[in-house]
C-alpha cells in the first residue's frame, strides 16, 4: 500500500469512525492496564468479572464499528456511545477499588474528544452523564472522607473542563468562520480576475497571431519570430490563468460534472495528440497501450482530458530525452468494474518526503523546480479534485532518480451515474 492510498484511506474515514478506532486503541491500552495489574495482585478483580468486563466492552465497541458502517447517519448513537463509554469507564474505577486512579482521566478524554469532534450539544451530555456517573461511585464507595480534597478536586474538574472547552469551541467557531468568509472571498476575486483576464488575453494572442500570418506573407522573418514568442507567452499564460479560475471554482465547490458516453480509444487520440508538442519539446517519447476492445464509459471528457493532461504534461516536464508510457485498463474489484489511466515516466523522480505536498496547491518541490520548469503547482491538486468528484482516486509510486508512476483510478460506469 503506497503512502498516496494510506492517506486517502485516513481521509475516507468519518469522525464517528476515527472515534470509535481510537475506542478500540484505548481497550487495548486498558486490557494491558489491568493484565500488568492482575499479574502483580495491584487489583482485587476475579478473572471472571476481567473477562466479563472486557469482553462486553470489547462487544461493544465492534458492534460500534460496524453500525457506523453499515449506517453512518444516525444521531441517537453518539449519545448511547458517550453514556455506555462513561459507564464502562466508571466500572473500570470501582474494579481498581481507587476512584482517584489514573482511569479518571478517561473521563476526560470523553469530554474533550466528544467536544472536539461533535460539538457542543455531545459535550453537555458528556458532562452531565460523567459529573452524575463519578458522584454515584463516590456515594457507592463511600470514599470521600478518605479523600476529600483529592474527590473535590476530581468532582470540580468535571465542571470546569467542559465550560473552558466550550470557550475555546465559541474561539474556534468564530475563527473558522472568519477564515471561511475570507477563503470565499478570495475565491471569487480569482473566479473574476480570471474571467476579466482573458477576454483581453484572448485578443491579443488572436491578433498576434493575425500579425505573424501577415508578417510570414510578407517574409518578414525577424518579426516572425517575435509575434511567435507572444503568441507563445499569450497561450502559456491563458494555461497558467485557466488553472487558477479552476482551482477557484474548485474552492468555492462550483465545479460541475457533465458525464457523457465516451469511447477511450478515441479520447487517448486526442490527449495524444494535444500532448505530443509538449512531449518533444525534450526530446522524449510517448507510448500509449490500450486494448483496442476496451470499450466505452460515462466520463466527464473535460475532466478527464484536463486530468490526463496535467499528469502527462508533469512527466513531459521533468522528464528529458526518456520515456512517458500511458497505459490504460480494466480491472474488477468485489464486485466493481474500475477504469485505470496510469502515467509513467523514466524522469527525475519525487522523493518520499515530498509525497504530501504533491497535491497541495501552489506548492512544488524546491524552489528551484519552479525556476526552471515554470507553473503555478496547481495542476495536481485541481486533477485530484476533478477525479475526486467522479468517484476516483489518484496514487503515485516513485523513486528518486528513477522516474514516477501516476494513476487515476474511476468506476468503469456503463450507465450515467448523473441520473
Amino acid at each position: 500500500m503506497t503512502l498516496t492510498s494510506i492517506n486517502k484511506f485516513r481521509k475516507s474515514l468519518d469522525t464517528e469512525m476515527q472515534q470509535a478506532l481510537v475506542r478500540i486503541a484505548i481497550l487495548c491500552w486498558g486490557l494491558i492496564f489491568f493484565s500488568i495489574g492482575l499479574h502483580y495482585n495491584y487489583y482485587d478483580i476475579s478473572a471472571s468479572n476481567f473477562i466479563l468486563y472486557f469482553g462486553l466492552f470489547s462487544l461493544f465497541s465492534v458492534i460500534l464499528a460496524f453500525s457506523i458502517r453499515q449506517w453512518p447517519d444516525v444521531n441517537w448513537r453518539l449519545y448511547v456511545t458517550v453514556t455506555v463509554d462513561i459507564i464502562f469507564i466508571s466500572l473500570g474505577l470501582v474494579f481498581t477499588g481507587d476512584i482517584t486512579s489514573p482511569f479518571f482521566i478517561l473521563y476526560l478524554w470523553v469530554l474533550i474528544s466528544q467536544a472536539m469532534r461533535f460539538g457542543r450539544k455531545l459535550l453537555y451530555a458528556a458532562q452531565a452523564v460523567s459529573f452524575l456517573s463519578y458522584g454515584i461511585i463516590v456515594l457507592y464507595s463511600g470514599n470521600f472522607t478518605e479523600h476529600p480534597l483529592e474527590i473535590s478536586f476530581l468532582l470540580l474538574s468535571l465542571i470546569i473542563v467542559p465550560l473552558h472547552l466550550n470557550k475555546l469551541l465559541g474561539l474556534l467557531h468564530h475563527a473558522r468562520t472568519e477564515a471561511d468568509t475570507a477563503n470565499k472571498t478570495k475565491s471569487m476575486f480569482l473566479a473574476n480576475m480570471s474571467h476579466e483576464l482573458r477576454t483581453p488575453l484572448n485578443a491579443i494572442i488572436g491578433y498576434s497571431e493575425m500579425l505573424k500570418e501577415d508578417a510570414d506573407s510578407l517574409g518578414y522573418e525577424v518579426y516572425s519570430k517575435d509575434l511567435n514568442k507572444i503568441t507563445n507567452a499569450g497561450h502559456y499564460l491563458l494555461v497558467l490563468i485557466n488553472s487558477i479560475l479552476d482551482f477557484s471554482k474548485a474552492e468555492a465547490g462550483k465545479t460541475e460534472l457533465d458525464y457523457i458516453f465516451i469511447d477511450i480509444n478515441e479520447l487517448l487520440t486526442e490527449i495524444s495528440e494535444i500532448i505530443i508538442p509538449l512531449v518533444k519539446k525534450k526530446n522524449n517519447t510517448l507510448i500509449v497501450n490500450c486494448p483496442d476492445n476496451i470499450g466505452s464509459f460515462y466520463l466527464d471528457k473535460t475532466k478527464i482530458t484536463q486530468a490526463l493532461y496535467n499528469l502527462l504534461g508533469n512527466a513531459s516536464k521533468f522528464t528529458n530525452n526518456g520515456k512517458i508510457k500511458l497505459t490504460v485498463f480494466l480491472e474488477n474489484e468485489t464486485d466493481k468494474q474500475w477504469l485505470y489511466f496510469s502515467v509513467k515516466d523514466t524522469g527525475m523522480g519525487i522523493p518520499k518526503e515530498k509525497f504530501d505536498l504533491l497535491f497541495q496547491p501552489f506548492t512544488q518541490m524546491t524552489a528551484s523546480t519552479t525556476r526552471l520548469h515554470g507553473g503555478t503547482g496547481l495542476g495536481l491538486t485541481i486533477s485530484e479534485h476533478f477525479v475526486s468528484l467522479m468517484n476516483g482516486t489518484i496514487e503515485v509510486e516513485s523513486t528518486e532518480g528513477k522516474g514516477a508512476t501516476f494513476t487515476i483510478k474511476l468506476p468503469a460506469n456503463t450507465k450515467d451515474p448523473g441520473r
